[in-house]
């Protein structure tokens, strides 16, 4: 590491030095957190900008290259999220994914990957995204009662008509839309009406996401989703995630299961891999990743005034790694810490992971469905 004779390692015994070349995903925010919703629990909304601030296409290029003279493996992804990326227009990825391609080599593949909340999509955006192979996401929380009672336009006005018509516009292009879906306090008492309503929808891969909102005092607050109420709902799906193969696929407990069996795990709040995500701003900020907040402490430099060697062997970054690393030491005597690893740094109040009775919950009703499959 420049300028140091200490070899600082992360909890894996892996040399902060190498983790570039761990690095997973990159996740660009190019038009920071602007959004024409206005979600009740989302932090973006807190924090979007008075006046829109889009990438340049030359910023855009710019890191593309820097991340591609950087990285080691041979993969490298880029995750377009926001705010919502679409308002950047089309224009912006078409030359930015054709600048993309002079990299792609047998020895580089190159990924893009989009999460929208789908109120712009139409024709021309679906044509593209299927000329280009873009891999797309986006959240619904539930039937209409409960997705829009959080995510609303700025008018007021629910949004999961106009997502619900977009996303059947896409899947009958042939398009496959992933799904996030936030847990709130309300909606943890209708697993079953929202599990279902995603298998209705034809969603075929899902993830679910407890909400968790902080006030300026670093108290949690509604709509955050209680302690142990996330266990309960997530209990309810996968009795029927387990009972049902033609539901969708769940990722936290392909997740869950791989932990269970020792086997790798992609999701960084169950392998303890924040610190393999970057997130670079429009303006060419780079933090920790979308969910960290955008303050001075997650800021690890920038990529216009510093370039991205030098950003991720910053002083910031290397102080960041090791306080994601300073886990409860009751963490690592759990039974289940090779499948949790702490959880997400994000969701940590007075050093403790907030919702860490909740995953022991799951765990602990996932292995019992497991012995009683292996016992009939």
């Amino acid at each position: 590491m420049i300028g140091m004779k200490l070899t600082v390692c992360d909890k894996d015994n892996i040399p902060v030095s190498d983790h570039f070349a761990r690095i997973s995903g990159i996740i660009v925010k190019p038009c920071s957190n602007s959004c024409n919703l206005k979600c009740s629990y989302c932090y973006a909304s807190a924090l979007a900008p008075s006046k829109k601030h889009f990438m340049s296409i030359d910023l855009a290029k710019r890191m593309v290259e820097q991340v591609i003279e950087t990285a080691v493996s041979d993969r490298v992804e880029f995750i377009w999220h926001g705010g919502e990326p679409l308002l950047r227009g089309i224009g912006f990825y078409e030359e930015v994914f054709d600048f993309q391609k002079q990299f792609i080599s047998s020895r580089l593949k190159i990924t893009n990957a989009i999460q929208t909340n789908l109120t712009l999509l139409n024709s021309q955006w679906i044509n593209f995204f299927k000329k280009e192979c873009i891999q797309l996401s986006t959240s619904i929380d539930g039937p209409s009662l409960i997705h829009d009672r959080n995510r609303r336009a700025r008018t007021g006005n629910g949004s999961h008509k106009i997502i619900l018509d977009n996303l059947k516009n896409a899947q009958n292009s042939g398009i496959t839309v992933n799904t996030l879906t936030v847990v709130t306090d309300e909606s943890s008492n209708y697993a079953k009406e929202v599990y279902e309503h995603l298998s209705a929808m034809g969603i075929r891969n899902c993830g679910f996401l407890p909400c968790f909102v902080l006030d300026k005092d670093m108290n949690v607050v509604p709509p955050s989703v209680k302690q142990g109420a996330f266990g309960n709902f997530m209990r309810v799906i996968f009795d029927m995630y387990y009972n049902d193969a033609s539901l969708p696929k769940v990722r936290e407990f392909e997740e869950m299961l791989h932990g269970l069996f020792d086997h790798n795990m992609s999701v960084c709040n169950y392998n303890g891999s924040c610190h393999r995500f970057i997130c670079v701003n429009s303006n060419g900020d780079v933090y920790s990743c979308d969910t960290s907040p955008l303050s001075a402490e997650y800021r690890y430099g920038n990529i216009n005034t510093s370039g991205l060697n030098k950003v991720l062997d910053s002083k910031k970054r290397r102080e960041a790694i090791l306080r994601t690393n300073e886990i409860c030491s009751n963490c690592k005597s759990c039974q289940y810490y090779k499948g949790c690893r702490g959880g997400c740094p994000n969701h940590h109040v007075a050093g403790r992971y907030y919702f860490c009775a909740d995953r022991k919950m799951l765990y602990s009703h996932i292995e019992e469905r497991l012995l009683n499959l292996a016992s009939n």
